[in-house]
C-alpha cells in the first residue's frame, strides 16, 4: 500500500480494513452532483457570502469579516461535496493459494547411482545437500572433505537430502506461497498425497523428510509425455500455480513430451523442470539390436547392434554376438567420439528352431553402469523358402528393384509373369521368367505369397480368380495386392477378388495425382504392425516413416471394410473418406489367409538416401507375415501372435483359425484355453483365456493378453492341447538403456511451455518463480466518504465556531 492511499485511508475513512495484497493507487468519484457543478455552486456560493458580509456588516473590522466569511465558506462547501456523494475506489489484487503439481520420476533410474567427477556435478550435489550456502549457485565448490560422500550418490538420494537441507529449506518455501500435490509417474501418472504439515501449521524438513523416504521407485518405462498429458487433463479447470517436473529427461514410450509441454503452454499452466542426474556419464550402451524376424539354416543372418558411447573416447574394448548364449561372432571396438553407432555382426545357424541372440560389450571398470552393455532379441531358424509367385502387367521402377531385391533373397524362391514384358525374355527352367500365369490348381497352390501388380482382371479371367480366392480362403495363402494407374484396385469391383480387397473400391474414381509428393501417415495400427515396423523402438520407428520421401499419387479408394485395418494413409483431408484418412496400404484376414493391399507402386522412392536398407526389411516383412498363416501347416487349429517377443505391460494379440473335423468352421461363441507362463527364477503359472469368436466371419477368433511378468509363455486350447503357441516375455530394460540426464528435452520443453529448466542452483529461487507465475484475484472496494468522522468533525466545528462569533460580535 502507497502513502497517498495510507493517507486518503487514515483521514477519509478511519478504521477501514483493506483485504491483503497489491493495493493499486486509489481514485476518488462523484456519485451525485459532478464535481464541476459542484465546484460552480461553491464558487457562487462563496460569492455570495463575500457579498452579503460587505453589503449588511460593512463596519465590522476586517479581520473579522475575513474569519466569518471563512468560516461559511467551510461549511457551505461541505455541504456542496455532500451532496456530490463523494466514494473512494480501491482496488486490491489478492495472492490465491494455488496448488503446484509435482510430478515426480517414479522409475528405476532413480535408484541409478550418479559418478560424480566433475566439479559442477559436485557442487550441484553440495547445493543439495546443503553443504554449501543455496544462495552461492556454483560459486562456492565443496570442501575437499566434503567430495568422498558426494561422489556416488545415487538420484533418490539426492531427493532424500534435498528435502533434508534446512539451509534451503525449499518444501517449506514453497508451501508458504502453495499448496503441494505429489504425483508419481512411471507408464502413467497416479497421485500420492499432498506435501503437508503432519500437524498443521508450517511444514517442517521432517515433514518433507518423511514424505520422501516413503516413495518408490520401481516403474521400468517413463511415460513422462503421456503422464504430463494425464495431469493437465485433471487439473483442466482448476488453475494450477504450475508443474514441477523432477526427473531425468528420460521419456521412452508414450507421447512425445515436447507435446505435452505445448499444450502446458496453451492451458496457462507453467512447467518448472528440475534436470536430477549428471548429463555426461562415462558409459558403454547396447541399446537395441534389430535383426530379421525369421532366417534361413546355413545361410548368415545379420544383426545390426547400436551402440552409444558417453565419456568414453579413445576407450578399446570389443563387441560380441551370442546365440542361445554361446559366441558366434566377436568385433574390436574403437571408441572414437561421443553418440551412437550402428555395428552389424552375424553368423551361420546349423539348426532350426527359436534362437535367443544377444548382442554384448563387456563392460569397463570406469563405466558408471555396468547393466545396460547388453541388448537382446529373438529369430527363428527354418529350413525352407518362400515361394512368391509375382503377376506383373507392365515393369516400372517398384517392379526392377523389387525383383533384383527377390532375387538376391536366398530366403524367397520367386517366380514371376509380366503381361506386358519382352517377349524374348529367358523363360528356361533356371530363369525367373514364366511364359504365363500358372492355371493348374496343384501347381498354384504351392505358393505362399502371390503378387499382383496393377494386373487387368481380364487377363486374369473369372476362373482364375475364382482359384486365387479358394487358395486364400481354404489354404491359407498370403495375396499381395499393388496399385497402379490403369487397372488395380477400382478394376475389380464385382470381380471375385473384390471380397478380398481389405479397402471398398470405388468403380468412378482412378488414380489419385498430387500437385506435389505428400509424405504417408503412420496409423496407429501401422505403428504396432509387423508389416511396417522398420526399428524396434516406437519412437524411432515413426520418425522413420515421417521422414520417408513422398508419392506422387495413390489409388482412389474408400473405407476400409469391417475388420480390416489401415496401416498407412493418406493424411490429407481433400482425400479422406468418410471414417478418416484415405487408406494405402491395409490389411485383412480372409479366411485362412491374409491380403495385403497397397495403394500405390511407387515405394521406391523410400529407397532415397538410404538404398535397399529400409526397402528390403520392408518387402520383406510383407513376405514374411503373408506366408506364415500358409507356413503353419492344415492343423485344425491355426493360432499366431503378432511377434515372438514382447515386454512386460504389452498386451498379446492371439488369433487365427479353428476348425471341426472335415475343415469345417468352428461355430462356438467361445473357446477355452489356459496360458503357462515359465518366469525365470524357474516358477510355473497358469491362467485360463478364452478365444472370443469374431461375428460374421465363421472359424475366426482371437484373444488379448496383458502381460504382467517376465516369463516364457505359451498358449494352447482345451479342445486341442497338442498345438502349442508360444511367445516370449521379457521386463523392459530402456530404464537403464541411457543414463545420462536429458538435458536438452527438459530445455526444450521448458521453452515450449514457456516455463524454467532448473538444476541444483537454481532451486533456491524456485518459490520466487512459483509465486511471479502465481495467479492473483483482483477484487474491488468502494468506500463511501459523505459522513466520514473528519468531514462530519469539520462540518460541526465551523459551524459552532461561526456561531459563537456571531454572538461575541452581536451580528443577527
Amino acid at each position: 500500500m502507497n502513502l497517498l492511499t495510507k493517507i486518503l485511508l487514515f483521514f477519509l475513512a478511519p478504521g477501514e480494513k483493506l483485504p491483503p495484497g497489491t493495493v493499486q493507487p486509489p481514485s476518488l468519484e462523484a456519485e451525485g452532483l459532478s464535481w464541476g457543478w459542484a465546484l460552480l455552486l461553491i464558487i457562487a456560493l462563496i460569492t455570495g457570502v463575500v457579498w452579503a458580509y460587505r453589503k449588511f456588516a460593512p463596519r465590522l473590522a476586517w479581520p473579522w469579516r475575513v474569519l466569518l466569511i471563512a468560516l461559511r465558506s467551510i461549511l457551505l462547501a461541505i455541504l456542496v461535496l455532500m451532496l456530490t456523494k463523494p466514494v473512494l475506489h480501491i482496488m486490491v489484487d489478492e495472492s490465491v493459494r494455488h496448488p503446484l503439481i509435482v510430478l515426480l520420476d517414479q522409475t528405476q533410474s532413480m535408484g541409478l547411482v550418479d559418478q560424480r567427477d566433475a566439479l559442477n556435478d559436485l557442487t550441484r550435489a553440495a547445493l543439495a545437500k546443503g553443504d554449501v550456502p543455496p544462495d552461492r549457485g556454483l560459486k562456492q565448490p565443496p570442501s575437499d572433505a566434503q567430495i568422498g560422500a558426494l561422489k556416488q550418490l545415487s538420484r533418490k538420494q539426492l531427493l532424500g537430502l534435498l528435502a533434508a537441507n534446512d539451509k534451503m529449506n525449499l518444501w517449506s518455501r514453497l508451501y508458504d506461497h502453495v499448496n503441494l500435490e505429489v504425483y508419481g509417474f512411471g507408464r502413467k501418472a497416479a497421485k500420492l498425497g499432498e506435501l503437508a504439515p503432519a500437524n498443521g501449521g508450517k511444514l517442517t524438513v521432517q515433514d518433507a523428510m518423511q514424505f520422501f523416504k516413503q516413495v518408490r521407485y520401481e516403474e521400468n518405462v517413463t511415460a513422462l509425455g503421456d503422464s504430463l498429458r494425464q495431469v493437465l487433463d485433471e487439473q483442466r479447470g482448476q488453475s494450477p500455480a504450475g508443474i514441477l517436473v523432477i526427473s531425468d529427461g528420460a521419456s521412452n514410450t508414450g507421447a512425445p513430451a515436447l507435446e505435452a509441454a505445448g499444450i502446458a503452454k496453451q492451458d496457462g499452466v507453467p512447467l518448472f523442470l528440475y534436470g536430477i542426474g549428471v548429463a555426461s556419464p562415462q558409459d558403454i550402451i547396447v541399446s537395441a539390436v534389430n535383426g530379421p524376424p525369421t532366417s534361413n539354416v546355413k545361410e548368415r543372418v545379420s544383426f545390426v547392434a547400436r551402440v552409444k558411447t558417453q565419456g568414453m573416447l579413445g576407450k578399446k574394448t570389443r563387441i560380441q554376438l551370442k546365440a542361445d548364449g554361446k559366441v558366434v561372432d566377436e568385433q574390436p571396438l574403437e571408441i572414437r567420439s561421443d553418440g551412437e553407432q550402428e555395428i552389424t555382426l552375424g553368423y551361420k545357424p546349423e539348426v532350426t528352431g527359436d534362437v535367443n541372440i544377444e548382442v554384448t560389450v563387456p563392460p569397463l571398470p570406469e563405466e558408471a553402469l555396468k547393466d545396460n552393455n547388453t541388448a537382446t532379441t529373438k529369430v527363428r531358424i527354418v529350413d525352407d523358402k518362400i515361394n512368391i509367385l509375382l503377376v506383373q502387367q507392365e515393369p516400372n521402377w517398384d517392379f526392377e528393384y523389387l525383383l533384383t531385391l527377390m532375387q538376391r533373397d536366398r530366403r524367397l524362391q520367386v517366380k514371376c509373369v509380366v503381361i506386358k514384358g519382352d517377349k524374348d525374355i529367358d523363360t528356361s527352367p533356371d530363369s525367373p521368367y514364366l511364359n504365363e500365369i500358372p492355371t493348374d490348381k496343384k501347381e498354384l497352390f504351392k505358393n505362399d505369397v502371390i503378387i499382383l501388380n496393377d494386373v487387368d482382371p481380364a487377363v486374369l479371367g473369372a476362373a482364375w480368380m475364382d482359384l486365387l480366392k479358394e487358395w486364400v480362403d481354404k489354404v491359407g495363402g498370403g495375396l499381395l495386392l499393388v496399385g497402379g494407374t490403369k487397372f488395380l484396385p477400382n478394376a475389380y469391383v464385382g470381380t471375385a477378388l473384390e471380397p478380398l480387397l481389405p479397402v471398398e473400391l470405388q468403380a468412378s474414381k482412378a488414380v489419385q495425382r498430387y500437385d506435389s509428393p505428400v509424405t504417408l501417415m503412420l496409423t496407429v495400427a501401422g505403428e504396432s504392425s509387423p508389416f511396417l515396423t522398420l526399428s524396434d523402438n516406437p519412437e524411432e520407428n515413426r520418425n522413420l516413416w515421417k521422414k520417408f520421401p513422398g508419392v506422387n499419387w495413390t489409388a482412389w479408394v474408400g473405407n476400409v471394410r469391417p475388420g480390416a485395418q489401415t496401416l498407412l494413409a493418406d493424411p490429407t483431408s481433400e482425400r479422406a473418406t468418410r471414417s478418416g484418412p484415405m487408406p494405402v496400404i491395409a490389411v485383412q484376414n480372409f479366411g485362412l489367409g491374409q491380403v495385403l493391399y497397397v495403394g500405390t507402386d511407387q515405394t521406391y522412392r523410400w529407397r532415397s538416401k538410404a538404398g535397399d536398407k529400409y526397402f528390403a526389411r520392408l518387402w520383406g516383412q510383407f513376405f514374411q507375415v503373408l506366408s506364415n498363416q500358409k507356413m503353419l501347416g492344415n492343423t485344425l487349429t491355426q493360432l499366431k501372435t503378432d511377434k515372438l517377443r514382447y515386454i512386460t505391460g504389452e498386451r498379446v494379440r492371439i488369433s487365427g483359425r479353428l476348425f471341426k473335423s472335415g475343415f469345417e468352421p468352428l461355430t462356438d461363441a467361445d473357446v477355452p484355453g489356459m496360458v503357462n507362463i515359465k518366469t525365470p527364477d524357474g516358477k510355473t503359472q497358469t491362467a485360463e483365456l478364452r478365444l472370443q469368436s469374431i461375428p460374421d466371419r465363421p472359424g475366426e477368433y482371437h484373444a488379448e493378453l496383458l502381460t504382467l511378468m517376465a516369463g516364457s509363455y505359451s498358449f494352447s486350447t482345451v479342445r486341442d492341447p497338442a498345438t502349442v503357441l508360444k511367445f516370449d516375455v521379457e521386463d523392459p530394460k530402456v530404464e537403464l538403456s541411457d543414463i545420462a540426464m536429458n538435458e536438452k528435452l527438459l530445455k526444450d520443453m521448458a521453452t515450449a511451455s514457456g516455463g524454467h529448466f532448473l538444476r541444483e542452483e537454481d532451486l533456491n529461487k524456485l518459490p520466487d518463480l512459483v509465486l511471479e507465475k502465481s495467479v492473483s484475484n483482483t477484487t474491488f472496494k468502494t468506500i463511501p466518504l459523505n459522513f466520514t468522522p473528519w468531514l462530519l468533525a469539520v462540518l460541526i466545528v465551523s459551524a459552532a465556531l461561526e456561531w459563537f462569533l456571531r454572538r461575541k460580535l452581536e451580528l443577527k
